[in-house]
């Protein structure tokens, strides 16, 4: 008996380690991804420019999402700095835009969050995500003088 403890001890050791390192971990319920104008468009000191961000849901319920550009003294949001939210459900993706002036080359962030709202989904189907709950992208962006 005592001899066939110890293949069996082994066999738990080595599934429990597998387990440990399985790609079965959940991944974020969504994404973001952040549009900066092509390297081709010169961005101009002072001139308008469009930044989007694009949110991309992987969860398997409907959530209310609320996404933003972080300020930074290097922006001007001429028509204001808002902040969008929306529903995101499964298999979704939106786009939402600023118009930002750059005075010179710097760092642009958008961050989404998952957040508890009544009355953005139909029928309030949205639920709150357990857990990477947030989001966000940061590039570079080049600016001409």
């Amino acid at each position: 008996m005592r001899r066939l403890q110890l293949p069996v001890i082994l066999l738990l050791g080595l599934c429990l380690q597998l387990m440990a390192q399985s790609p079965f971990q959940p991944s974020k319920p969504f994404t973001v991804a952040l549009i900066l104008p092509e390297e081709e468009e010169t961005v101009r000191a002072g001139e308008d420019f469009v930044v989007t961000t694009r949110v991309t849901s992987s969860f398997t319920e409907c959530m209310v999402i609320r996404t933003s550009v972080l300020t930074n003294p290097d922006l001007t949001f001429p028509y204001g700095n808002f902040s969008y939210t929306a529903c995101l459900c499964p298999g979704d993706q939106r786009n939402f835009f600023w118009d930002i002036i750059a005075n010179r080359t710097t760092t642009i962030t958008a961050m989404a969050e998952a957040i508890e709202e009544e009355g953005i989904c139909t029928e309030d189907l949205a639920i709150r995500p357990p857990s990477d709950r947030v989001d966000s992208q940061t590039k570079t962006l080049n600016v001409k003088a």
